[in-house]
């Protein structure tokens, strides 16, 4: 799911909104564990991606799982 910034910010902009901000939000829960993989547990990572996005941990591993 490699796509260009311009062409990301293009499907954002053509989603509805809540499909936009569930897009957004396992976006950026992709980028925070390749960001963090190497420095913390799983656990950790997802309980302060689930803190930063106001969803639950659950929430946050369904949409890590689905990302892959």
């Amino acid at each position: 799911m490699k796509l260009s910034y311009e062409k990301l910010i293009q499907k954002l902009n053509g989603m509805n909104r809540s499909e936009r901000l569930l897009e957004k939000r396992k976006l950026f829960a992709e980028w925070y564990v390749q960001l963090n993989q190497n420095a913390k547990q799983i656990k950790e990572i997802t309980y302060e991606i689930s803190e930063m996005v106001f969803s639950s941990t659950r929430t946050v591993e369904k949409d890590l799982s689905n990302a892959k």
